[in-house]
């Protein structure tokens, strides 16, 4: 059932964007993937097939960023754009579930635009750009504008994958972003540049919507100590895997969406 998949394609008079939608639950759940080389449409089959689980549940949307992003786009403009989105779809409140880079622009939504999170789950994700993800951010967008292809994909795997993962998939990930156009670099530096800049620690708690906050220990992109300073910052729920899991966490642990399906069963009630 979950490989069946509509695409998205969104235009607003500021934008466009792409996306994709599975499911056929009546209660609406949007998913705000990570940092990515690629449109995320391109991984429609794959994705709608990890999250089948919650297929049944909810009506899934999974939502890119504008299709340019242009230099100096901030985190909060995303969110924005998230919003709009969610409008132009006719969603008036969902899940939502932000990884990573998608976590932070959770954050900003769930500040910004409260009435439409009804509930909140952050994975792998931070509330503030610190030392760790700052050279992080920096080094993949310096390879991007420089058009390191190699140097990018090695050091991406480096860091979001166990050593498990990379063994079994590392050649196939790398042999997917082995054709990188000019564009999708620069909006992957873009997006990282974002990164760099980000920080709503001080309103977290503005955030009301029920929340889960999920890491793993020796996260290192965000670090594991980000998921625990949002969890205590919000007063939420925390569960951390660990170590034999990394960054991407959320592809790699097999209980992953079931953890997901039950914090929404639970606190995402319409």
């Amino acid at each position: 059932m979950a490989n069946y998949y509509d695409l998205l394609h969104i235009r607003t008079d500021a934008f466009e964007m792409e996306g994709f939608c599975f499911g056929t639950g009546e209660k609406p759940l949007v998913i705000l993937p990570g940092l990515g080389t690629k449109s995320i449409a391109k991984a429609a089959g794959s994705v709608s097939a990890a999250y089948s689980l919650l297929a049944k549940s909810y009506k899934i949307y999974v939502l890119d960023r504008r299709l340019v992003v242009p230099e100096g786009f901030s985190v909060r403009e995303m969110a924005k754009d998230t919003a709009e989105a969610m409008r132009s779809l006719k969603i008036e409140k969902a899940a939502i579930f932000g990884a990573s880079l998608g976590g932070m622009i959770a954050q900003q939504l769930a500040v910004d635009f409260p009435e439409f999170v009804g509930a909140l789950a952050l994975g792998s994700t931070t509330s503030r750009c610190n030392p760790t993800i700052r050279e992080t951010a920096l080094a993949w967008r310096n390879a991007a504008l420089n058009k390191n292809i190699s140097d990018l994909i090695s050091s991406f795997l480096d860091a979001l994958y166990s050593e498990k993962t990379v063994r079994i998939a590392g050649e196939l990930i790398k042999q997917m972003n082995s054709d990188l156009s000019e564009d999708e670099l620069n909006r992957f530096a873009a997006q990282a540049g974002a990164i760099i800049g980000f920080d709503i620690y001080d309103r977290l708690c503005e955030i009301k919507a029920p929340t889960i906050v999920i890491g793993v220990e020796g996260d290192k992109v965000v670090t594991s100590e980000a998921s625990v300073e949002i969890a205590q910052a919000i007063g939420c729920e925390l569960y951390m895997y660990g170590s034999e899991y990394a960054h991407c966490v959320f592809d790699e642990a097999p209980d992953y969406k079931n953890r997901l399906l039950k914090f929404f069963e639970n606190n995402f009630l319409i």
